[in-house]
């Protein structure tokens, strides 16, 4: 996969030239009303509200199923995106030992019959699934380690086996979760891997998925050339897309997964993952990708992806103390329609 283009639009053939523009903004502290006008407010709460309308908004006729993970650690979801979109429910959040009410009334809202919960007891206790099982089918997907259990979710999300898998570090969030809409659109499931060494587990899974292809996801320092030389001692066909950050190898991401343009992207938090976890049925929901922000900025290369996307609507995912007003406010100013869901 060659580099993004940087000086032409997927959707329109030119850039848009909004962000040079924006650029001179850059000290201006409140909009004009007219500006605030086209700003949506959704009331603000916590990471387990955020999953709660997020889902709402994925499924307005409700679902049968969803995808429990905790709110508190990222390892067993980071695989989750393929198996959400194959059963069409959404992801869920719960803390470890007790679940939130607004994920309570989720569950409820949406009709659901069975739930799956990430992971094993120390990221979701048997309390949480005994009060469950009380109301709902629970069934448990669980492997060793985090490389086990996406290797698990990969294997039932694709029965049938896929010829691509995008492989992502284990270690962190921010490459696998922004990866949702390229796995969509490439009917790939998401495996894990260490920095150094491919994981018996993600192996052992590459094979029975019967893959021909695969497309590592971020620089070296998150999968090494050892991997990959692996990977290609192996008999896969492997590509790489990496940018020079997690905001530009998820700009290039989405540039991937949309070719010809989104009318739509979700933009959240680089630095932190519940949003982005619950964030991957929404974005199949509504046809657009998942880009990120950090803190009150917008980074170059998550502005430009806008730019290049022929993006017209923004979606903010989670309260000011993570995707703060100075975003929402920049991009009303650049002519952007935007709506916040709540933290």
């Amino acid at each position: 996969m060659g580099p993004r283009a940087k000086t032409t639009s997927a959707a329109t053939g030119t850039r848009r030239g909004r962000w040079p523009g924006l650029l001179a903004l850059l000290a201006v502290a409140v909009l004009s009303a007219a500006c605030s006008s086209i700003i949506k407010p959704i009331e603000p709460g916590n990471r387990y509200g955020t999953a709660a309308a997020l889902a709402g908004e994925a499924f307005p006729d409700g679902a049968d199923v969803a995808l429990l993970a905790t709110g508190r650690s990222f390892a067993d979801a980071l695989a989750a995106a393929p198996l959400s979109a194959a059963r069409s429910g959404p992801i869920l959040l719960t803390e470890p030992g007790a679940i939130p009410d607004e994920t309570t009334e989720a569950l409820d809202d949406l009709g659901v019959s069975e739930v799956i919960l990430l992971g094993g007891p120390s990221a979701i206790s048997e309390d949480v699934a005994d009060e469950l099982g009380e109301s709902y089918e629970v069934r448990r997907q669980a492997g060793d380690d985090r490389f086990q259990t996406a290797a698990q979710l990969a294997l039932l999300a694709h029965p049938d086996g896929a010829d691509t898998v995008l492989l992502a570090t284990g270690a962190d969030f921010a490459d696998a979760l922004a990866a949702a809409p390229l796995a969509a659109a490439e009917g790939a499931p998401i495996l894990l891997a260490g920095a150094d060494r491919l994981p018996a587990a993600t192996s052992e899974a590459l094979s029975e998925l019967g893959a021909d292809r695969v497309l590592v996801l971020g620089g070296e320092a998150a999968i090494g050339a050892a991997v990959e030389a692996q990977l290609v001692a192996d008999g896969y066909d492997v590509s790489r897309t990496a940018g020079t950050d997690r905001f530009d190898t998820a700009a290039q991401l989405a540039e991937a997964a949309f070719p010809d343009g989104a009318a739509v992207a979700l933009l959240t938090t680089g630095r932190d993952f519940p949003d982005a976890l619950a964030a991957a049925p929404l974005s199949a929901a509504r046809g657009g990708p998942i880009l990120l922000v950090d803190g009150n900025s917008v980074p170059p290369a998550t502005s430009e992806a806008l730019d290049d996307l022929g993006v017209d609507e923004v979606l903010l995912l989670g309260g000011t103390a993570v995707v703060g007003e100075p975003v929402a406010e920049r991009l009303a100013e650049a002519d952007y329609e935007v709506t916040r869901f709540p933290d």
